[in-house]
């Protein structure tokens, strides 16, 4: 059939691909290819796409996205900007960070304007990885682009930086997303919800609203509590951010977070008695103490000249 060119022949191997795929029969698919390519048929962007993408979900290995890729370049086929983010994708499952963040970087010299999935790709890779500046940065560069975000936009990358007590992401892109008329259904949408009711409130230095919004709605998540702590620390009302505390160890909705952001407060108020004491508790109740624990208590103990205290604790 290739080789006698018969009409219809393009056509019917382009389709004998786009079957195997869907049947998820990959090296099949990929016999497929090396005839066509071989035989100076013609294949279409669309076509490489739905192979690469197939290839990506499917978590198969690397060395398979860049062979698909490399048939593409030698069919002098262009790539756009969904075959780009599969690419993007394949990097990050792995791990390849640094080489999916320069590929981000070159897609504009590609003529490929980064989209609302390349978007989600990028920052929601590098959260994932625990990379939270460098996903804040690149949130900024989006947000001066004025791209086009859709629903699955919002709702991995608002719930990540949710994970993360972002919430000053959250609201900005919550208020976005509200302009875009766009709306979330279910737990991430009455949770974002939420974060942006406590967050108006403690801006307006009406903590003790927040609070009975959160037990009128008897709201059981953790982060709008967070980020009620954190407007209870900056408005500098000490006791009730650590009666609220003790309300969320009580329903057993604090987390280390939760810990952390009172240290610091304290911390920052140099009160250093307290901060020990809440130290011991936080140790007693068995919440492991984690990275961003240790600097703001070795700050402290630096800070006020207590160098030997911090020495004989094993902190400095």
């Amino acid at each position: 059939m290739v080789k006698g060119r018969f009409s219809g022949t393009e056509e019917t191997l382009i389709a004998l691909i786009n079957a195997f795929v869907k049947a998820h029969k990959i090296d099949e698919a990929l016999r497929a290819l090396m005839v066509i390519n071989s035989s100076g048929f013609k294949v279409a962007v669309v076509t490489f796409n739905v192979f690469l993408g197939a290839i990506v979900e499917g978590k198969m290995d690397f060395g398979v996205v860049v062979y698909v890729y490399k048939e593409m370049v030698k069919s002098r086929v262009i790539s756009n900007v969904d075959t780009l983010n599969y690419l993007l994708e394949a990097l990050f499952d792995r791990n390849e960070v640094r080489s999916a963040l320069e590929q981000y970087r070159r897609m504009r010299k590609k003529g490929c304007e980064p989209n609302s999935k390349a978007f989600e790709i990028v920052i929601g890779g590098v959260l994932a990885r625990n990379q939270v500046d460098k996903a804040v940065v690149i949130l900024h560069e989006m947000l001066k682009l004025e791209c086009e975000l859709d629903m699955g936009f919002y709702a991995s990358i608002i719930s990540m930086f949710c994970w993360e007590n972002r919430s000053s992401q959250v609201i900005s892109l919550y208020k976005r997303m509200k302009e875009s008329k766009i709306v979330l259904d279910g737990f991430v949408g009455v949770l974002i919800q939420c974060l942006y009711i406590v967050h108006r409130f403690c801006g307006f230095e009406k903590q003790n609203e927040a609070l009975w919004f959160l037990e009128d709605k008897n709201v059981l998540e953790t982060r709008p509590h967070n980020v009620l702590l954190e407007g209870y620390c900056d408005a500098k009302k000490f006791l009730a951010a650590i009666d609220l505390l003790e309300k969320m160890l009580e329903r057993n909705i604090a987390n280390v977070i939760s810990w952390n952001i009172l240290l610091r407060c304290f911390d920052e108020n140099a009160w250093t008695r307290k901060s020990f004491e809440l130290l011991g508790r936080m140790t007693i109740t068995s919440f492991v103490l984690d990275s961003s624990t240790y600097p703001a208590l070795i700050t402290d103990k630096c800070n006020l000249t207590e160098y030997f205290g911090a020495i004989s604790r094993g902190l400095c």
